[in-house]
């Protein structure tokens, strides 16, 4: 393997005066881009592009271990051992290549036949195994990287299959080559399939309320003060009344807050008494904190669904779902919801999570929009409403495509 520098105004530039420079038979991979220092102002914005050039047996068994790194295979696999004993093949007490020598010219034709005999052996075993097919065989590197970060990611299977197909069927092999790209086709293509669901602003004369539902132990409650913090910072006036009777030490929770607040808070425990407090409040805003719920308990679920429809009152609803919820669990609790026909989602617990791709999918492909958050301990203040940028930021491996498109 060789490095090589090319000094251009793109990377797309760079690739092409490498190859007329380099030959067409070498499998280039961008390393870095560092900016070339200017000699005067109007000078033309280059950076030197540092690539690190194959010949095709290098190339053959980069596209492998790429592939077993996707796949997830573990040290201990078969497939491992092979790998191990390719790359002893390349490198045990053989002289370093020269810029005009290949591997095969180094190796002889005895060690190549070895080693291609081992790669078309692993190629084979994976097939075998089910878990590469004869059209991964041909999914470009770039592909198989944002393969692995939405899987990393805790992407729905579904959904990764729907954006590389999109990618395959949209991007040219140029565009292809360019994994920056690649990267930002994939930032915009969640951009434009998930919804923001905006913060309800009530207008003059109006009254809105808003009830969070949800599972046990997400953060509700806390989540309820810090969106009365910033309706309170807006100057907004609000009351919250809680119908969760049942939660040790929630009455004195929300009793803290709204102290804090200077809000009105009130209580109720059945259909009558809500309606009660929902008829004689003067307030702008009105938050209902309701009692947790497991996903699993469709009958408390409909019980508190009933109570809620009983008024009068228009009342719109946001699912809360912690960050740290597993992801075979986010379905569930989208799926045991949907009867309040809830406008969106505040995430909560994102500062105490790594992913948040199986919220996004479940959101994307329920068109349902993402509202807030939240990112910490203050109960007053660790809340941010959603857009397409923040949210974005949270997708590990997407986060430089965010600062990029924020900062232009």
């Amino acid at each position: 393997m060789q490095f090589k520098e090319v000094i251009a105004s793109n990377v797309e530039e760079a690739f092409a005066i490498a190859k007329e420079k380099y030959g067409l038979n070498i499998f280039y991979e961008p390393k870095s881009a560092k900016p070339v220092k200017k000699k005067h102002f109007w000078d033309k914005k280059q950076f030197v592009y540092t690539f690190s050039m194959y010949d095709e047996d290098y190339r053959k068994l980069k596209d492998l271990q790429n592939k077993q790194e996707v796949l997830g295979i573990t040290g201990h696999d078969k497939t491992n051992e092979i790998l191990s004993q390719i790359n002893q093949i390349k490198t045990n007490s053989k002289p370093k290549i020269e810029p005009s020598k290949t591997v095969s010219d180094i190796l002889g034709n005895a060690e190549i036949k070895k080693l291609n005999d081992n790669l078309e052996f692993l190629t084979k075993q994976l097939k075998n195994s089910g878990m590469v097919t004869d059209q991964q065989e041909n999914i470009h590197p770039n592909i198989l990287h944002v393969q692995k970060i939405l899987k990393e990611n805790e992407f729905y299977d579904d959904f990764i299959k729907e954006v590389v197909d999109t990618i395959s069927d949209k991007l040219t092999l140029n565009e292809l080559e360019d994994s920056e790209r690649v990267d930002e086709f994939v930032y915009d293509y969640i951009k434009a399939k998930l919804k923001i669901t905006p913060f309800y602003k009530p207008h003059d004369g109006d009254q809105t309320i808003l009830a969070l539902i949800g599972p046990t132990g997400i953060g509700k409650t806390t989540t309820i003060a810090k969106i009365a913090g910033q309706l309170v910072k807006n100057q907004i006036s609000i009351k919250i009344i809680s119908i969760d009777g049942f939660k040790i030490g929630g009455k004195e929770q929300l009793d803290r807050y709204a102290k804090i607040l200077k809000a009105d808070c009130a209580y109720a425990d059945n259909a009558e008494e809500l309606q009660s407090e929902l008829a004689k409040t003067q307030s702008k805003y009105i938050l209902i904190d309701t009692a947790g719920r497991s996903h699993n308990d469709e009958m408390n679920i409909v019980t508190m669904k009933t109570l809620l429809k009983s008024s009068r009152f228009n009342i719109r609803y946001l699912l809360v779902i912690s960050a740290t919820t597993k992801a075979r669990d986010v379905k569930k609790i989208f799926k045991a919801f949907d009867t309040f026909d809830y406008d969106g989602v505040v995430i909560t617990k994102v500062d105490e999570s790594d992913t948040i791709g199986a919220i996004l999918s479940e959101a994307m492909m329920r068109d349902k929009g993402v509202s807030f958050y939240t990112n910490g301990q203050n109960a007053l203040r660790d809340i941010v409403k959603a857009s397409h940028e923040n949210i974005l930021q949270l997708v590990n491996g997407l986060q430089y495509i965010s600062l990029k498109q924020m900062q232009s």
